[in-house]
């Protein structure tokens, strides 16, 4: 600590001054303007011009600089200086203290440069990369960033950014980016921002917490990368799926011809039949009004049952975007069950359904999910031509398992090869003599475009069971 009446001499000087420059207490007081020869080049005539015009007023001050020590080391101090003044309030002098402040300097230069090494990473990234602090509010964005968007970083701070997002993604986006930071949980999300040239492309965006130096959560950081290319080439081959799952239903419904024109020919004949007897009863005479309204309701029953075959025929050939939707899995059996009852009576098949009660919903397209069915199903009752017709039965159950709704078809047929297994949903593999080794195929494409999955085992009494899954619905069920 120094007395000084004029600034740029110090009249007392304590040892602890020593340590800071180490020069001895002679120096300090007896040199003219010791300490402003010392002070570093680079800071000198600010820091004086500075010292000088605050000590000519009288005014408390501070002002950090370096000073060159005695052994040619350059350090940062702190000169903080205050006004003392007598009893009467009288200005007496000025009196100081210099603060070694190195290792502060030396860790914000050190702060810097790594922000600066953390920003040459970044902008160095093909991702755009994003954080945030603990308010939420985003604090920094790359230059891939920037150049995508055309804005500034200014912009972009806060919550600016959202200002590109698609206004049908913005609600679900915040949602998503808010329910997670309160959570604190790493996300994944796809949304729509818009680019420089206004164009609007997808961006997939993955966010995780972020540490300080202490250990202690402090915010977001996040990577988004245009996928828009990706979501192209994901459309084009939904389509394409569709487009083949479409034409396997139109060839299955071909091979089953034979089963649906006899399957309508029976509602049809009763039609026929129930007509003919009462066109044969009125010639006879009268007929009367119970008669009557019985027949009629007859060939109503009769009519409605052709109509259901027809519209359920129809829903499986007719071309159709694919939905998802809350669908009741065991109701879609039992249709298909229906549907191929006549190709298992052929077969001498018996066709057993162990389907569990209270079964949540999944999540799925309808058509899309009896098209597995119907495809496994056949597949069944083929397998077991050569069983004995008194043992042939196919088994349909359904369960739910982790959130799941799981579906299996289980025959007693010649089972599956261990080399079987692992090709069996493979494209254009298949053990038929005639078969085109698709129907697996799309039912895994079908399957898994669901979320779920599907896969044959073979059982130890020499049959097969094919499995599939297909997640609940949202909102609908839920299991630990």
């Amino acid at each position: 600590m120094g007395t000084r009446c004029k600034y740029s001499e110090v009249h007392f000087h304590q040892p602890s001054r020593r340590r800071h420059a180490g020069f001895a207490k002679e120096r300090w007081t007896a040199e003219e303007k010791f300490w402003g020869r010392i002070l570093h080049p680079d800071d000198r005539e600010f820091a004086i011009g500075y010292c000088l015009k605050h000590a000519k007023q009288w005014l408390d001050h501070e002002v950090e600089h370096r000073v060159r020590t005695a052994e040619g080391r350059n350090i940062w101090l702190r000169d903080i200086v205050r006004v003392v003044k007598d009893e009467l309030g009288r200005v007496t002098h000025l009196r100081g203290v210099f603060v070694d402040v190195t290792a502060q300097k030396q860790a914000e230069l050190a702060l810097r440069q790594s922000e600066e090494h953390f920003r040459q990473l970044v902008d160095s990234l093909p991702e755009m990369v994003w954080m945030s602090g603990l308010d939420k509010q985003c604090t920094f964005f790359s230059k891939q960033w920037l150049d995508f968007t055309g804005r500034t970083m200014e912009q972009e701070l806060g919550d600016g950014w959202a200002e590109g997002v698609h206004s049908d993604d913005l609600e679900r986006c915040l949602h998503v980016y808010t329910s997670s930071f309160d959570a604190r949980a790493a996300f994944s999300m796809e949304f729509r921002l818009r680019r420089s040239d206004g164009e609007f492309r997808w961006i997939d965006d993955t966010g995780i917490p972020w540490l300080g130096a202490d250990g202690e959560f402090a915010g977001y950081l996040g990577s988004c990368v245009d996928v828009t290319e990706r979501r192209l080439v994901e459309e084009q081959v939904r389509k394409q799926r569709q487009e083949l799952a479409f034409v396997a239903r139109v060839t299955t419904m071909g091979e089953m011809t034979a089963s649906l024109a006899h399957e309508l020919n029976q509602p049809l004949s009763a039609i026929a039949s129930y007509g003919e007897g009462l066109k044969i009863r009125a010639k006879a005479g009268p007929v009367d009004s119970e008669t009557l309204i019985d027949v009629m309701s007859k060939v109503g029953a009769s009519a409605e049952r052709a109509g259901e075959i027809i519209h359920r025929l129809r829903k499986l050939i007719r071309k159709r975007e694919a939905s998802s939707e809350p669908i009741d899995v065991n109701e879609q059996i039992q249709e298909v069950a229906q549907f191929t009852e006549r190709d298992a009576y052929h077969a001498e098949t018996e066709v057993d359904l162990n389907l569990s009660l209270g079964l949540p919903k999944a999540t799925g397209d309808s058509i899309e999910l009896q098209q597995v069915l119907v495809n496994l199903i056949r597949n069944g009752i083929e397998a077991m031509s050569t069983t004995d017709p008194k043992q042939r039965k196919l088994r349909i159950d359904s369960q739910v398992v982790s959130n799941e709704v799981c579906v299996t078809v289980s025959d007693v047929g010649t089972g599956i090869s261990a080399d079987e297994l692992q090709r069996l949903f493979d494209a254009f593999y298949t053990t038929k003599e005639d078969g085109l080794g698709m129907g697996l195929a799309i039912s895994r494409s079908i399957i898994e475009s669901h979320g779920g999955r599907i896969w044959a085992t073979s059982t130890e009494q020499g049959g097969a069971q094919f499995h599939f899954t297909l997640p609940v619905a949202r909102g609908v069920y839920s299991r630990e």
